[in-house]
């Protein structure tokens, strides 16, 4: 689940994996890649004839939250390759092997410094994770697509079944907040497709797709709300109903993040969910969970005490105004009123170490108001769990990392048990797994940013325990 509330200017990665497009007159063809990855950090080699024929040149692209192109001077003596870009100082040093099918060397940002063995290739690869799924697979792949009920949207999904001679179990995996492709990919790891993998090598077929406006489906992302989601997944759940190798007592969801809340909308009001899983799902209102949500971002940023204070009071005045009023047309008025409002009773020389008097003030508004003012935000600010959790009556796990700053741990699952108890359900499980970030990854400084650079993709005991608990209830029948 993306932050839903832009801090500041946000935060500048501390990767340096970068493309760099060399030119050398004697190249033999514009085609020629070299490609090496070392980690999570990538390292593409791509000669280009037709920039510069006078002297080698080199541009470096740096793959990260912003992209900022440089050029260089690249020199060969020999086997061996030098480049050097003197504005952002990155550069590569290395040789070619005998046979001219290696090159080895050293990539540089400033201190960091890392060593690469680099391929030719013939298209440039994606990075690729340690659990990355890989052939040959116990399942069908299928790429399907599906539409619904008015056919505005048109769905392209990928199944994956263990066994096309009977009806399987199925779960439909639900992504968090922001258009998301079907393998659920987020900082360079393919959250989804590994969880597919894993869930139909247990014998359980598996059903992710593109969200709205991304891959093979269409529609608008950015005009829709959490409840319009919510309808994408009981489409997906009509279309497995049809086919002859699926059970369709047997469905079952899981959903990420704010894909908590879809699936628990889903789960609340169709009879068709045999189960639910929540990873890292959204317990709390939607109130609440921006409040803990930006306490838990700010306190890990390098903000001083009395910045991250003075900003979780204004936050909370705009979320609350946002909540108020969330139909009415004149928002952007209400929030900028509550800003005035807030700012009148501060301390001014705070307010400018803060960067929020005059214009820096002014803009640092109208970026909320930006976001504050579009449907997925009314909708999802006024979300009250006690009016959807209550209803839910099907067994549920609910699983959270307690390094995640995203959907705080303790108290979302808080939540749901309090609510799935106060409507009756017994059947349920809440797990606050130690060390896991809001990707269930393990972590070591646990920064959103970090993510990126770390090569597990989904804890092993955080797979298991999800496929156990599944195994367990399409055993018992429940």
């Amino acid at each position: 689940m993306k932050s839903v509330f832009f801090l500041l200017l946000g935060i500048i990665s501390s990767l340096f994996s970068f493309t760099p497009l060399l030119a050398f007159s004697f190249a033999p063809s514009d085609s020629v890649i070299w490609q090496g990855q070392t980690g999570m950090k990538r390292l593409i080699l791509r000669w280009h004839t037709s920039i510069q024929k006078s002297f080698p040149v080199v541009i470096l692209q740096p793959e990260s939250y912003y992209s900022v192109p440089d050029t260089g001077i690249a020199t060969l003596n020999g086997d061996s390759i030098s480049v050097s870009c003197k504005r952002s100082g990155m550069g590569f040093n290395g040789f070619f092997s005998k046979r001219g099918t290696q090159l080895q060397g050293q990539a540089s940002l400033g201190d960091s410094k890392v060593l690469f063995s680099l391929h030719r290739i013939s298209k440039i690869m994606d990075i690729s994770t340690p659990q990355d799924p890989k052939p040959p697979f116990p399942y069908q792949i299928e790429n399907v697509h599906f539409s619904n009920k008015d056919s505005s949207i048109r769905f392209g999904a990928t199944v994956t079944v263990p066994n096309k001679n009977k009806e399987n179990p199925v779960v439909i995996l639900v992504s968090g907040t922001g258009p998301q492709d079907r393998d659920g990919t987020m900082a360079k790891h393919k959250m989804f497709w590994i969880l597919a993998d894993h869930l139909s090598r247990k014998g359980i077929a598996v059903l992710r797709m593109d969200d709205r406006g991304v891959g093979e489906t269409t529609g608008d992302y950015m005009a829709a709300t959490t409840a319009d989601f919510a309808a994408d997944v009981k489409t997906a759940i009509e279309y497995l109903k049809s086919r002859k190798d699926i059970n369709p007592k047997q469905i079952g969801l899981i959903g990420h993040s704010e894909g908590g809340i879809v699936i628990s909308l889903v789960a609340a009001s169709s009879p068709d969910v045999a189960f639910m899983v929540l990873l890292a799902g959204v317990g709390l209102s939607g109130l609440d969970v921006t409040i803990t949500q930006n306490d838990a971002l700010l306190r890990k940023s390098r903000l001083p005490e009395e910045h991250v204070e003075k900003f979780n009071e204004l936050f909370k005045i705009w979320f609350t105004t946002v909540r108020d009023n969330a139909s009415a047309k004149d928002l952007d008025t209400k929030i900028k009123d509550a800003f005035s409002s807030w700012k009148a009773t501060q301390n001014q020389e705070l307010l400018s170490k803060m960067n929020l008097l005059e214009y820096r003030g002014d803009n640092f508004t109208q970026r909320y108001i930006r976001q504050a003012t579009t449907p997925w935000y009314r909708y999802m600010i006024q979300y009250d769990p006690a009016h959807v959790v209550t209803k839910i009556k099907v067994p549920v796990l609910a699983l959270n990392g307690d390094k995640d700053l995203m959907v705080v741990g303790k108290e979302n699952l808080a939540s749901f048990d309090k609510y799935l108890k106060e409507g009756g359900n017994n059947d349920f499980k809440t797990v606050l797994l130690p060390g896991l970030n809001h990707l269930f990854q393990h972590c070591k400084t646990c920064t959103n940013e970090e993510s990126s650079e770390l090569e597990e993709t989904f804890s092993p005991e955080a797979l298991q325990m999800i496929s156990s608990w599944i195994s367990q209830h399409l055993t018992s029948g429940k």
